[in-house]
């Protein structure tokens, strides 16, 4: 992917910002909630670069079960674009996606990401396709600082579907 492409993709997302805001998600939550106790659960993570200060919240409700799935996920945050675009690509692909499916997405991005190589990441192990936007994140492993923003909202996410995590009764307010 040509670098003048990369940018643009990334300028999109950091504008558009899909997914972006929790207005809504509690009373939501509490209505699921009340609807499907045993089905849904809803997680909250917060990640922050220390080395330049940008943060992302992540919430997302959980299908769960034994096909466990996102309902939805959504962000907010503060920082550089390339943090805030790719929180902004993670809540494009995440509502209605399998947990199995991503977390092998999630790992292909960090893969992505940590690629020292810039226009030509080529992976057998990686199946992002070079048409898929967070194929845009490709090669910021030359620059470490800015792979930490770009895989700060992934982080988030590795984390909030973790088997382990709990399930978050009062997740508070985001970054603003």
């Amino acid at each position: 992917m040509e670098r003048s492409l990369r940018e643009a993709i990334i300028l999109d997302y950091a504008r558009r910002r899909p997914g972006y805001g929790f207005e809504g998600f509690a009373q939501d939550e509490r209505a699921a909630a009340g609807a499907s106790e045993a089905t849904t659960t809803t997680r909250a993570v917060h990640r922050r670069n220390p080395l330049c200060g940008d943060e992302v919240e992540v919430r997302v409700e959980l299908v769960t079960g034994e096909r466990p799935g996102v309902v939805r996920l959504r962000w907010e945050g503060r920082g550089c674009t390339l943090s805030q675009a790719s929180a902004a690509m993670l809540a494009a692909r995440a509502d209605g996606t399998p947990v199995a499916e991503l977390r092998r997405l999630s790992h292909e991005v960090r893969e992505l990401i940590s690629a020292p190589a810039g226009d030509d990441v080529e992976d057998e192990d990686v199946a992002v396709d070079e048409t898929e936007d967070v194929a845009a994140l490709a090669g910021m492993g030359r620059m470490p600082l800015r792979a930490r923003c770009a895989a700060l909202a992934w982080d988030a996410l590795d984390e909030a579907i973790a088997p382990s995590a709990g399930s978050v009764s009062d997740p508070g307010r985001g970054p603003r």
